[in-house]
Formats: C-alpha cells, sequence, structure tokens
C-alpha cells in the first residue's frame, strides 16, 4: 500500500505514477480535461490538507492559495481545532524581502467563496505556471495571483515537467522541495572574523 511523504523525504515515484502525472498535465495543456476534473494523483506524491476559501470569489480546480490562520483557533472552538485541522485560504499578499512569504497550497476541488475542500500542501501537484524563461527550474507565488505560479530561478517549488517554450503553461511541480545551498569562497582577504568582545560587537 503507498504511503504518503512528507516535505524533504525522499521522492520515488513508480512508472506508473509518474506516467499518471505526466499524462494528466499533457491532457490538461490540450484542453481535453474539464475544470471539474476528478484528480487522482498517487497519494504517495502529496501531503495535503484542508481549506477554506476566503478570497470572496469561486475559485477553479488547481488554483493557488496563501495559508493564513487556522479556521478555529483554540481560543475560538477547541474541540473543532482538535477534531480537524481547517486553515484560512487567502489571496497570495506582496511580501517585503526581509519578511517570509507563507506557505501555499494548489486546490483538489473547485471551491466556492466560505467553501471548504482539499488542496496540496506539499509534493507533486499540477497547475499553471508563467514560465518567464524556458530554463527556470523553479516557480514561487504572484501578488493577487490565484490562477498560476511564476518561474524563477530559485524557490521551494520545483518544476518537474512542463511543455517547452514559454508563456503560461499546465506544469507538474513539487511544492516544499528541500532547498539547495552553495559553499563557496569569497574572492577577497579584507574579511576577517569578528571580535566576540568587542561591544557592540563587530560586524
Amino acid at each position: 500500500m503507498a504511503k504518503k511523504v512528507t516535505a524533504g523525504q525522499p521522492f520515488r515515484p513508480s512508472a506508473r505514477e509518474w506516467n499518471t502525472l505526466v499524462d494528466a498535465a499533457r491532457a490538461l495543456e490540450a484542453g481535453e480535461l474539464d475544470q471539474a476534473f476528478d484528480v487522482d494523483l498517487p497519494e504517495l506524491s502529496q501531503t495535503k490538507i484542508l481549506v477554506k476559501n476566503e478570497t470572496g470569489y469561486p475559485l477553479p480546480l488547481f488554483s493557488i492559495l496563501a495559508l493564513g490562520e487556522p479556521w478555529k483557533t483554540p481560543d475560538e472552538d477547541l474541540p473543532q481545532f482538535k477534531r480537524q485541522i481547517v486553515f484560512r485560504g487567502v489571496t497570495p499578499q506582496k511580501y517585503e524581502c526581509h519578511e517570509p512569504k507563507h506557505p501555499y497550497v494548489i486546490l483538489l476541488e473547485p471551491l466556492q467563496p466560505n467553501g471548504i475542500g482539499e488542496a496540496v500542501l506539499a509534493g507533486v501537484a499540477i497547475t499553471k505556471v508563467n514560465v518567464i524563461r524556458e530554463l527556470d527550474p523553479f516557480a514561487e507565488v504572484v501578488e493577487g495571483n490565484t490562477a498560476s505560479l511564476r518561474s524563477a530561478p530559485h524557490g521551494r517549488t520545483r518544476i518537474l515537467w512542463k511543455p517547452p517554450g514559454t508563456g503560461v503553461k499546465w506544469c507538474v511541480v513539487r511544492i516544499s522541495d528541500r532547498p539547495r545551498f552553495a559553499v563557496f569562497e569569497l574572492p577577497t582577504t579584507k574579511w576577517k572574523t569578528c571580535d566576540a568582545s568587542a561591544y557592540p560587537p563587530e560586524p
């Protein structure tokens, strides 16, 4: 029996599961699937949560929502909070460079205003991506946009498959991909370690 994976855990789908994802993405690109299509992605590849559509307008399948606070906090309704976690889903907002971006999800079903449904928080999903540069390997949320992501040179949403070219395209992505770090040497001898005894500390 297939088991769910969590963000950062190695993901090794079977050939059948991977082909299902690619076939679904190609069918969406060709317009062969209806917006009410019942998504049947492998359970192995997703972490799902429930979200409440608080954007004020209907959202189709595969829309993008930023996560707000839980719908019911422990102070408001402790029994409901313990019984079932539901997050408020809001339109992605603008972030300053020093602010952390909120997690976001991709809907697995259409949602009317104030409707509650399933969404992918981590793992493999299908959604639209505005491909800015054809070689961009990642995607990111866009302020005020629930319809598509935007390609980027780095990030935590990896583009696993996309059609060739640029523009808005149906893609297979993996949310909450493990971040990559680089180790490099500064090309200068002017830097020195700080003096921890100094006050205020040296930079």
